[in-house]
């Protein structure tokens, strides 16, 4: 999966261009700590902005995507496919943009930056799955008998009947849609993929008043048995309405499975949103987070997991019945070294909260610990930023950050700093292996889970793309050398970098040549020419791209009755005959 910088890369034609965790709970001060708070890389605070108008789902079955937007100053928009920037060009104030992308099988990091002019960036994220592979289909209007077989996938009208019929190894997508429905997982390896985070959600109102169990109060649960499971793309809402701000803890998810990982999931509550736990305190669950929402106002990340937050968004919600909250409650063992970590996250709140009204955490057991690492910390901060809970000291507790920044920001004696020869121990690799065993690899199995596995997948170097222009190539010979059988006869319609394969690498490489960035030999042009019209051009493209999507159609001249054009140095070989 790569999480954090995808394997697969991509093409985007751009139409517009227009800790060590302490073991000892006191004396963090020592040498190697930071002593002022980081700057911060990014504008959170709401000056620059970028909105987005219309997108292409989170979830697609064809490898082009669409992103359209505007931003409320004059600046730059750049756009970045897999850490690769593939435009960059200016925009006026309140101007608008629209981009196009295609993307490689699986899953592909895609982010939009915008630098105004006083050198503000502003940072749109997106996690996009070019889903080739999948068992099951949830339609919420299907009207037809679950488990029948249509175009080759079981499709059921609710993620409980699915789940029901559901092996290990079976991959379940969720069209859009609202599913009101109380979902448990209990099989191994499992995976369940929405089609978009925004549209298609899973909601269940359910409180502390309607049961005695902590475990059961959810939306979602995630039994322990549920090993290597994993959720993307969608929502998950405790529909519960707060009646008077206090004592109505309603989950939206409760997870208690080793290796689980959650990918571009929104966590919608209000107390008690996300318990990330295990079974009993001598059992270690490990899960992770990337790119997730998770929106609440009181505790709503807690539990005694080790879990890792990469990337995510925590806000705090607005509700008359309270305005102040806290991040997180951990109830991390002693005998754990780690417990909550977040990395490269941002602490936020809805309008309405006043700053400095919020605590990152407190303590929910005496040995709790957390470590905040390069996190964005906006004004609702409060400046002590931890309390106390239950008689558990926060001062006792494992609390520490490094590197944090933004308005609420800050570095006094109630928050402990992680010392530089430590921080490279806050990986989530090193974390998740820490005193276990058996791996967590959290990337090697979402890497291949979304792909077709009869189609080999070419891994190669990204070059950056700028803009596609209209101009075409044409395989002219003039004042060439005389082309012959023997060099020619081993060329394959699309197979441009002649490794016997047509796929996506070939598609990416001849829009590099399109944009002049690369040049073809002959043999390369011949390959190229697609269509069959003597021509090497945008056509050649898009129809390289239908035939890579398994459409109906013929590469080469026999698409056409005759060739059209001059190929007098470059004969067909009786190959294609």
């Amino acid at each position: 999966m790569r999480m954090y910088y995808p394997k697969c890369v991509a093409v985007v034609f751009c139409l517009m261009c227009t800790l060590n965790v302490l073991a000892v709970k006191s004396d963090y001060n020592y040498a190697g700590a930071l002593s002022t708070v980081s700057i911060s890389p990014y504008a959170y605070d709401n000056s620059s902005q970028i909105f987005i108008i219309s997108k292409s789902d989170d979830t697609v079955t064809d490898p082009e995507i669409s992103i359209s937007g505007k931003v409320n100053r004059a600046g730059i928009i750049k756009l970045e496919i897999n850490r690769v920037s593939v435009c960059d060009t200016k925009i006026v104030q309140g101007g608008t943009f629209s981009l196009n992308g295609m993307l490689l099988p699986g899953r592909n990091d895609v982010n939009l930056y915008f630098t105004d002019s006083f050198g503000m960036v502003t940072r749109k994220t997106f996690n996009y799955v070019f889903l080739q592979s999948y068992d099951m289909v949830v339609d919420k209007l299907y009207y037809g008998n679950n488990g029948n077989l249509i175009d080759g996938h079981r499709v059921y009208n609710s993620i409980g009947a699915a789940l029901q019929a559901a092996v290990p190894g079976t991959v379940i997508f969720v069209k859009n849609g609202s599913y009101n429905e109380r979902v448990i997982v209990s099989g191994k390896d499992i995976s369940i993929i929405g089609q978009d985070s925004l549209k298609t959600k899973i909601f269940y109102s359910v409180a502390s008043k309607d049961t005695n169990s902590m475990t059961e109060r959810n939306c979602m649960k995630i039994n322990a048995s549920a090993d290597n499971f994993s959720l993307e793309n969608l929502t998950v809402e405790n529909s519960y309405e707060y009646k008077n701000g206090s004592g109505e803890q309603a989950d939206a998810v409760c997870v208690l499975a080793d290796r689980a990982v959650f990918s571009n999931v929104r966590f919608v509550s209000l107390q008690d949103t996300l318990l990330a736990d295990s079974l009993s305190s001598s059992v270690i669950a490990r899960q992770y987070f990337y790119k997730c929402f998770i929106t609440g106002n009181v505790d709503f990340i807690y539990g005694r997991g080790r879990s890792y937050f990469h990337d995510c968004d925590r806000v705090g919600r607005y509700t008359p019945y309270k305005k102040d909250g806290c991040f997180t409650a951990p109830r991390t063992d002693i005998s754990s070294r780690y417990g909550f970590v977040f990395s490269n996250c941002r602490f936020t709140v809805e309008n309405g909260i006043t700053d400095g009204s919020y605590r990152l955490g407190r303590p929910w057991g005496a040995d709790a610990a957390m470590a905040v690492v390069n996190c964005y910390m906006g004004p609702c901060v409060v400046n002590t930023a931890y309390s106390d809970m239950s008689g558990n000291l926060y001062k006792n507790a494992r609390f520490c950050e490094y590197r944090s920044f933004g308005r609420g920001a800050a570095i006094n004696s109630d928050r402990p700093q992680i010392p530089e020869y430590t921080i490279s121990e806050y990986t989530a690799e090193n974390v998740f292996a820490d005193g276990i065993k058996n791996k967590f690899d959290f990337e090697e199995r979402m890497d291949k889970m979304y792909i077709d596995s009869s189609e080999p997948v070419t891994t190669h170097q990204t070059t950056t793309v700028s803009a596609v222009t209209t101009s075409s190539h044409t395989i002219t010979t003039t004042g060439a050398p005389e082309t012959t059988y023997e060099e020619v006869k081993k060329v394959i319609y699309g197979d441009v970098n002649n490794n016997s394969n047509v796929d996506i690498t070939d598609l990416t490489i001849l829009s590099q040549y399109l944009l002049q960035d690369v040049s073809f030999d002959q043999n390369q042009l011949y390959a190229a020419d697609v269509t069959g019209d003597g021509d090497v051009n945008l056509g050649d493209l898009a129809h390289l791209k239908q035939y890579i999507m398994k459409e109906n159609i013929i590469l080469g001249p026999d698409m056409y009755p005759k060739v059209q054009g001059d190929r007098k140095a470059l004969q067909k070989p009786q190959e294609f005959s």
